[in-house]
């Protein structure tokens, strides 16, 4: 109820508050005695919900929920102040457990965090740009374990921006990805250097830039000592360029995401909108403005980045041609780690980070599409990988279809904590669901409708006729029998030492081709390789063989069908 008058009206109570029977907005403005013993009713801000003193009726919705204890209005938990309960008092910063005094020597420490990229940019420089061969290195395998590590734990982070409520037991896990999404809390920037939040924005996203400046920088101090000293060796632009490209890469998944982060808004009780990083910032405001224009600075970096990557990437078989090295020597931070039949998976890593980073801005406050749309994005990407396995080593392969599927069972796990859908978003995942209930049927229509075509076409399945079925390219048997002989015969003329050293420069992948490739020619009834003598690479059961290995042809008779099968031994 509202006003002085007694039989005013009453209002439905406000979104994000409770109303018990009796309550009255003038209640807000009247001081209750502690001791007295029934205190007056009044509409009561829910716990996670923040109001002004001015308008106590408009709830704003608090991120996270614990610092808003509910209440009166403009009432703050863990000593933190402003609206939405967002900043400390001067001389403090929001640590683990609340506002925490300011430690003296910040200034020191902040300067040492920046001389610090000094050593790590020109150890870089010499880690990153070691000999780029097929077989993988053990400097280029801890190099991509790192980078991996680094993605995973930026993943973790990003569930921060997500309209999804974690339990307290997920807490140290979003506080590590939120570190290294450089939210720099831990620094106590905001005691002196950010304490307003468009500054503390402006400094999360500039040590992108301070990679940049200080690997050009280290590039001509070198080049200036190399030319006044003979044991020092000049940098040369092109690994330079790998470095500071290998920086930005591992840490790509922080760039974009940092980038949109202006541009992801939440919706409140009272109908207005805040940034999901920064809640005080009220979307549409002059702040916003500001704060929307360096993130579109930030954003057009980060675009430009993967335009220039995926540049590199696609010239890269022309470069090849031409034995253009220098150029390719530019972009090894993307193709370096990758086996030469899958060089260009980097451009599948920067898109699947671009588009996860892209999901907080659609439907930000619907937690539940979020995680489904995640979970999609990471199933994609693990089946196009476990399909091409393209990294130069099983394990990081392993490392990485096991990091998919465990990040699509947490997107999974995740859904247990968002809000119930409603109205139109509930609809809208039940047409989902038929959607995807009807797709199920979509694969076993199609490969009835190849098994029909085939009968009228090319005859049994399983052999190379279905690649034209399939739209892709027919490999015919008659096309490789010169290549296969010339090879043979080259095969032929070499001596042991020199087949060893042939087979020895092979990756590993290859050299399982090339057992495979003697398993199946051995065993057909034309060759016999003593094939229970080849060594195989892999361990796995024997392969089940058909002693004829050419289709039957059509319209012959039944006796010319398939003859009898055998196991190897």
């Amino acid at each position: 109820r509202s006003g002085e008058n007694p039989e005013s009206e009453c209002h439905p109570c406000p979104d994000g508050m409770s109303c018990a029977l009796g309550s009255d907005m003038q209640n807000l403005l009247v001081t209750v005695p502690a001791d007295t013993d029934v205190p007056p009713e009044f509409p009561k801000l829910l716990i996670g919900h923040y109001s002004t003193a001015e308008a106590p009726l408009e709830a704003y919705k608090c991120l996270p929920a614990d610092v808003c204890p509910g209440g009166r209005p403009e009432s703050c938990a863990k000593g933190l102040v402003g609206v939405l309960c967002t900043q400390c008092p001067k001389g403090e910063f929001q640590g683990d457990f609340g506002c925490e005094k300011c430690s003296e020597g910040q200034e020191a420490f902040t300067a040492i965090a920046f001389v610090a990229m000094f050593p790590a940019v020109i150890s870089g420089y010499y880690m990153l740009n070691s000999k780029n061969t097929a077989k993988a290195s053990t400097l280029s395998c801890v190099a991509a374990s790192f980078g991996m590590l680094a993605g995973t734990i930026q993943y973790l982070g990003f569930n921060n921006f997500l309209a999804v409520q974690w339990p307290a037991a997920m807490k140290p896990f979003l506080d590590l990805g939120h570190a290294f999404l450089l939210d720099v809390d831990f620094l106590q920037v905001r005691c002196g250097l950010a304490r307003d939040d468009l500054t503390h924005y402006t400094f999360r996203a500039f040590p992108f830039m301070l990679v940049i400046v200080v690997a050009v920088v280290c590039h001509f101090l070198v080049r200036g000592l190399a030319s006044t000293s003979k044991k020092i060796k000049a940098w040369d632009y092109k690994l330079t360029f790998n470095t500071i490209c290998q920086f930005l890469q591992m840490t790509f998944v922080m760039m974009i995401t940092i980038s949109v982060a202006p541009f992801t808004c939440y919706s409140h009780p009272n109908k207005q909108e805040s940034l999901r990083g920064y809640p005080a910032i009220i979307c549409g405001s002059e702040t916003h403005s500001t704060i929307e224009a360096v993130g579109a600075v930030y954003l057009s970096l980060a675009l430009a980045y993967l335009a220039v990557a995926c540049y590199g990437v696609f010239s890269v078989p022309k470069w090849a041609s031409r034995a253009e090295t220098h150029k390719m020597t530019m972009f090894k931070f993307m193709i370096g780690r990758f086996q030469p039949d899958a060089w260009y998976w980097g451009v599948p890593l920067l898109g699947r980070s671009t588009a996860i980073a892209m999901v907080s801005l659609v439907c930000p406050n619907d937690g539940l599409v979020q995680l489904m749309m995640i979970a999609a994005i990471f199933t994609v990407y693990n089946a196009l990988q476990v399909r091409m396995w393209p990294w130069k080593t099983h394990g990081l392969n392993c490392a990485d279809a096991g990091i998919s599927g465990l990040m699509i069972c947490l997107m999974a796990v995740g859904t247990a904590f968002v809000e119930r859908p409603q109205g139109e978003s509930l609809q809208s995942l039940s047409a989902a669901l038929v959607a995807l209930s009807s797709l199920l049927f979509v694969p076993i229509v199609l490969i009835l409708m190849q098994a029909v075509a085939a009968l009228w076409s090319v005859g049994p399945l399983g052999y190379y006729q279905d690649a034209s079925l399939c739209g892709s390219s027919t490999i015919k048997p008659a096309q490789l029998v010169e290549p296969y002989k010339k090879l043979a015969w080259q095969v032929k003329e070499l001596d042991d030492a020199d087949l060893k050293d042939l087979m020895g420069n092979l990756i590993l992948y290859d050299l399982e081709c090339v057992a495979k490739s003697i398993d199946i020619l051995g065993a057909s009834k034309f060759i016999d390789l003593n094939a229970g003598q080849v060594q195989r690479t892999r361990s796995r059961s024997s392969r089940i063989v058909e002693s004829i290995i050419a289709p039957p042809e059509v319209n012959e008779g039944a006796d010319a069908a398939m003859e009898t099968e055998e196991i190897k031994v």
